[in-house]
């Protein structure tokens, strides 16, 4: 698996798990470029609000974020220094090739930018000190839109084909850049974790893609905060039933318990964010706030998914 553990390039962390509302319609990503920090090697040379394809050969000091959105629509990126150039990435980002797969940009302090964002796709926006004496700057780049926006401290895009997340119950692969779990039989499940490369966090939020391939009593589910088999958060697709089940288990007991309606169709994609604050675990699918769920035991753990009687995918997951 190709994770990220850091979905910045900087000296130093500043943004802390749990510092802001978990699911959100805006974020902020704040720092600082310091002289000896990650350097470009070329300039992606911008039209506003464009990259242009071509490159100036001097070195800036730049940062990036990787994040994911759940409602597609336009989105507004600022930056209120007076220094700063402002790249958005639809995917990979090359530092080398700033160019590359680079969606909008703009060089015009104070930055302000409207970037068209659709779901299912891991988006990077990058900084750079736009400057020839290159001595430094702080900066803030605000990000809002019509959806829940997640930047990625935690980033898997199951891109190489490995599955190194701990496999409770076979089989897991990774293809076509999605981890896809099929069931050894039609009783049985098939389930992964990130505890065996994801630290845990308790006040954050997580973000995926999902579908399933659909039949009789199908499930999957998406599993948050996943300190072991018996504490975890699950939230179950109910294909059957046209439900979502959230659900906390503490000690092997199932102590909330929340559900709401919602269609669930075979082969259809579903962006999916969950979150705890401290007093809730919210969910949202699409963009639409579905369940808000209050515990007074706040989980700790790391993320995961389950399917039953179906093939699933998910096609990334970031957690903040």
């Amino acid at each position: 698996m190709k994770r990220l553990l850091a979905s910045f390039v900087m000296t130093s962390v500043v943004l802390a798990l749990g510092a802001r509302a978990v699911l959100a319609g805006s974020v902020n990503l704040s720092g600082s470029l310091t002289p000896g920090g990650a350097q470009l090697p070329q300039v992606a040379i911008i039209t506003t609000p464009n990259c242009t394809g071509a490159y100036t050969a001097f070195s800036v000091l730049y940062a990036v974020y990787s994040f994911t959105v759940d409602v597609g629509g336009p989105y507004k990126f600022t930056e209120p220094a007076a220094d700063t150039a402002l790249y958005v990435y639809d995917g990979a980002f090359d530092p080398n090739l700033p160019a590359d797969n680079c969606l909008a940009a703009t060089n015009t302090n104070p930055l302000d930018i409207d970037v068209t964002l659709a779901p299912g796709t891991v988006y990077r926006v990058a900084v750079i000190d736009d400057t020839f004496a290159q001595a430094g700057l702080a900066y803030d780049i605000g990000i809002s839109g019509p959806g829940n926006i997640v930047d990625c401290a935690f980033l898997d895009e199951f891109a190489d084909g490995l599955v190194d997340w701990l496999v409770v119950k076979p089989d897991a692969t990774e293809t076509a850049g999605s981890l896809v779990l099929t069931p050894a039989t039609n009783r049985s499940r098939a389930e992964v974790v990130a505890t065996s490369i994801h630290p845990g966090c308790s006040e954050c939020s997580m973000s995926s893609v999902v579908q399933t391939s659909g039949g009789n009593r199908s499930k999957v589910w998406v599993l948050g905060w996943y300190a072991d088999k018996k504490n975890y958060v699950e939230l179950l697709l109910d294909e059957r039933n046209d439900a979502v089940v959230l659900k906390q288990k503490v000690r092997g007991r199932t102590v909330r318990k929340e559900k709401a309606s919602l269609t669930i169709d075979p082969s259809t994609a579903y962006a999916v964010v969950m979150g705890f604050d401290g007093a809730q675990i919210s969910v949202s699918i699409d963009g639409a706030p579905l369940i808000a769920m209050s515990t007074t035991r706040p989980p700790t753990g790391a993320p995961g998914f389950r399917a039953k009687k179906a093939t699933a995918s998910a096609e990334y997951v970031c957690v903040n």
